[in-house]
């Protein structure tokens, strides 16, 4: 278990929901409150995603010898710059890679909001706003570069591959239906790689079963 758990797989995936609960955290703080509810889930999640960073990386004695989570952090950082600007090995590689540069230039998008919502002295639920957007972008892009690195080391037939294809392609179906619209580019977009992300999560667990 803490050898999966000490895999970069799960590494990125622990520290990019350590981000998602930090800046949900913080954004219910700069809209005054906000859900009870949804801040018991982020520290819900704060605490989980530090168990497992210390469980997996650190050991239960936290005497492995191991990397920070500071150091884990910008180690990730630049490896996920260095594969996201890496071409694709492989078909299904390049349709998560076009998903991760679209969903990462939303973000972008979102983070030009946030500076100049700042800029501008705007009230804190102004800029509690483009930030709760712009968190929701971060894990997305970090979920979908996960299944491209998976594409491109073949290992999309495990079950987290699996259902991390599911929850884009829910995800990416409802922000393409409900956000822009199917007759949208973006919209339209956003619904090609929801099914795309189905199918290859379909796929993959049919392969699964037969192996």
């Amino acid at each position: 278990k803490h050898d999966r758990l000490g895999s970069d797989t799960y590494k990125r995936i622990n520290l990019s929901l350590l981000e998602y609960a930090v800046l949900g955290l913080s954004v219910i703080k700069l809209s005054g409150g906000g859900n009870p509810i949804l801040k018991v889930a982020y520290i819900i999640t704060l605490i989980n995603t530090i168990k497992g960073y210390a469980y997996g990386v650190l050991g239960l004695d936290k005497k492995s010898g191991s990397d920070t989570m500071l150091q884990d952090f910008t180690k990730g950082i630049k490896s996920t710059i260095k594969g996201i600007c890496s071409d694709p090995k492989n078909m299904k590689s390049f349709g998560y890679w076009s998903a991760t540069l679209m969903v990462v230039t939303m973000k972008l998008f979102k983070l030009k909001d946030i500076i100049l919502a700042v800029q501008s002295s705007a009230a804190s639920k102004d800029i509690a706003m483009p930030l709760a957007r712009f968190n929701r972008l971060s894990l997305l892009a970090l979920m979908i570069y996960t299944l491209k690195d998976a594409a491109d080391r073949d290992r999309l037939s495990g079950t987290t591959f699996i259902q991390l294809n599911y929850l884009c392609a829910l995800v990416l179906g409802i922000v393409g239906i409900v956000g822009g619209g199917v007759m949208s580019p973006l919209g339209g977009a956003n619904v090609a790689f929801a099914a795309f992300f189905a199918v290859n999560g379909l796929s993959s667990y049919f392969k699964k079963s037969v192996l």
